[in-house]
């Protein structure tokens, strides 16, 4: 099986919203570096210094992210691997695909390694963090997830140590999409040279 007009048309969105998040100023500045110092003095509050992107700006970059992320979107990673498996299993761009997917999946899958936070029990993943940030925080579509980030946001260093981990996650995640948009562009760039 090969890929067809549409499958290449995707793969063109999907490096369309990757170049949009590339250029976008949330990624500047956590290029520049982002993060958190906490200081104490005896006697004195607990001082949280934040260097974060603003909070609009995330809210955006995520607006976008969730192009990737979201199993109905053509861009996303789903719709992707059903792409890519298109292609022959001696495709060098469908096993790297297929790893950074895997890759991605484990990540997300995996408890996180900085904070080892649990809570009632549950040790939370990058995907858990991801997600009640998102739909709890950004798009507030899940009220069980609102209830939730509402309560880390409650306390200020457990919020923001959690907001850095966060931005650490979607990072991440935007490490991949731009190794994808390499990927895509290699084999646009190959069908369209076979079919002139």
């Amino acid at each position: 099986m090969f890929l067809d007009r549409k499958d290449l048309e995707d793969m063109a969105l999907f490096n369309d919203k990757a170049e949009k998040l590339r250029n976008h100023n949330f990624t500047k500045k956590v290029t520049d570096g982002f993060g958190v110092t906490v200081s104490a003095k005896e006697g004195e509050p607990i001082n949280v210094e934040k260097r974060f992107p603003t909070d609009e700006s995330i809210e955006s970059f995520v607006l976008t992210l969730r192009f990737f992320i979201q199993e109905n979107e053509a861009p996303s990673f789903k719709n992707m691997t059903k792409m890519y498996s298109k292609l022959p299993d001696y495709s060098k761009e469908k096993n790297s695909f297929l790893n950074v997917r895997k890759g991605l999946n484990d990540y997300l899958n995996s408890p996180d390694k900085q904070l080892n936070i649990s809570e009632d029990g549950e040790t939370f993943t990058n995907r858990r963090i991801f997600e009640i940030f998102l739909y709890g925080g950004l798009a507030h579509a899940n009220q069980a997830k609102k209830r939730k980030y509402d309560k880390w946001m409650a306390n200020p260093l457990v919020g923001t140590i959690l907001q850095e981990e966060f931005i650490n996650i979607i990072c991440y995640i935007l490490r991949c999409v731009l190794y994808v948009q390499e990927l895509n562009e290699s084999l646009i760039k190959d069908f369209t040279y076979f079919r002139l």
